[in-house]
């Protein structure tokens, strides 16, 4: 929290040393030692009742990733459906999800995009319907 390192405490015992007298120093340290212990607990009893509350809002989620499961994957089917046989026919074959595989094994690298030449025409979208040189 503070960035207070021993040279510091040093300056700041100095301090207060001065200021207080060595008569209540001892005195002042145990309040700010009780202080700090009431903190603590008020800070726990904080935590552990926001991670309590957060409980419902955790199940709500994993109830949302479950039912949205089969929408991903018909999206996956539907964007990329020789993907999608692959994955299935590992799943078959390996006997485990692709999720499972996917921790077990290092990440592919990605290669480099696959352009066209440089002599081939340029794709120009048109209207369906429509013939080269046509204008609507």
């Amino acid at each position: 929290m503070f960035n207070i390192g021993f040279p510091e405490l040093v300056l700041i015992f100095i301090v207060a040393l001065i200021v207080l007298g060595p008569s209540k120093l001892p005195e002042v340290g145990r309040s700010v030692g009780k202080a700090l212990g009431e903190f603590r607990r008020a800070t726990e009893g904080l935590k552990s009742q926001m991670n309590e509350a957060m409980e419902p809002v955790k199940d709500v989620k994993n109830t949302i990733q479950e039912a949205s499961a089969p929408v991903r994957e018909a999206r996956s089917v539907m964007t990329d459906p020789q993907g999608y046989v692959a994955e299935k026919a590992k799943e078959t074959l390996l006997g485990e999800p692709a999720d499972k595989r996917a921790e077990q094994h290092a990440p592919v690298k990605a290669t480099a995009p696959v352009t066209a030449p440089a002599d081939a025409p340029a794709h120009v979208d048109k209207p369906v319907g429509q013939k080269d040189g046509e204008n609507r």
